[in-house]
Order: structure tokens, then sequence, then C-alpha cells
């Protein structure tokens, strides 16, 4: 899957555009890692969640997000030296695969990013799933975490097109 992407993304003139609420980490990271070794710039077209903004939104050496877009991070694969992280709402332990961990790792590791954007998040609530995203503005992205390549992101618009955020459903601090 991986090479089907590196024959799209050939290079840093492609400008990949998202509307993504998440999928599978395995073809993220494909993805993600082809966005690196292709320099694209990728613009963000409403929204970008979950498996997008933990590694493609990352990947990519630029980045804009449209007016009224939303980037958010629940969390990421679960260390597999750490059996007490992840898991289910029924406390079952994470079954996925050790390798997306190391390879998050790597993505993160090649961007410059602080892992602290993705990992320390609950992403399963008490009592059920239920998905807290952490939304920072593009100055915390910048200050706190280190993601580099920010061109426009106004999340101000942000609560014009999505509302305001309700309850715990959007963590704004690092």
């Amino acid at each position: 899957m991986r090479d089907d992407f590196r024959r799209l993304f050939r290079g840093a003139n492609d400008i990949i555009v998202v509307y993504s609420h998440g999928g599978q980490i395995g073809y993220a990271l494909d993805i993600a890692e082809s966005i690196q070794e292709s320099g694209n710039l990728l613009v963000v077209d409403e929204v970008c969640l979950s498996a997008c903004a933990n590694w493609l939104f990352i990947a990519a050496s630029q980045k804009i997000v449209a007016a009224g877009g939303l980037v958010g991070w629940h969390g990421g694969p679960p260390d597999p030296n750490q059996p007490n992280l992840g898991g289910n709402s029924n406390g079952e332990p994470w079954n996925g695969d050790a390798r997306f961990f190391s390879r998050s790792q790597a993505v993160l590791e090649r961007a410059g990013v602080n892992p602290g954007l993705i990992y320390g998040l609950n992403a399963v609530g008490q009592g059920g799933v239920e998905l807290h995203y952490r939304v920072p503005d593009a100055e915390t992205l910048r200050q706190a975490y280190q993601v580099s390549g920010i061109l426009f992101y106004d999340k101000s618009t942000v609560t014009e097109a999505w509302g305001a955020p309700r309850g715990n459903s959007h963590r704004d601090s690092p």
C-alpha cells in the first residue's frame, strides 16, 4: 500500500487536500510516511481528526487549515511496553500491532513533534467510548508541541463553523 502512495505523492509540488474523521492506523501511517518523503503541502478542508491529525497533518512539511477547519487529536497506539495503557471500554488491553507504536514514534520524531500531542490523552471515557479531542490553536501547536510548517490556521473561525465546544468535547490546553 505504501508504494501506491509513494507513486501518488511524487514531489513537493503536490497538494494534498484532506477531509477526514480518521481511519485505520496502518493506512494512515503509510500515507504519512509517503508525505514525509515527498514534502507535500497538506490542506485541511473542514476536518482532520484522529489518524488524519496524528500522522497526515504532522507529516506534511507545510500545512494550511481552511477557514472553519478543525484539526483534533485524541491519542495514538499505546506503547506495547506499557500494558496498562490503552484498552477498550471494558478495560481489556489493546490488541493492535506493536509496530504501529514504533512507526508512529518515527513519524513524530522525523517531524520534530513533541509526542505529548497525541500521547497522554485518554480516548476512552468512563463507562463507554467517549472521545475527547485536543484542538490546540496554531501558536500552541508551534510552541508546546513543536509542530512546524503551519502556514494558516485561524482557530477563531472554528467556533463559527462548528459551534461552541460542549463540555469536554474539545480541549485546548497542552
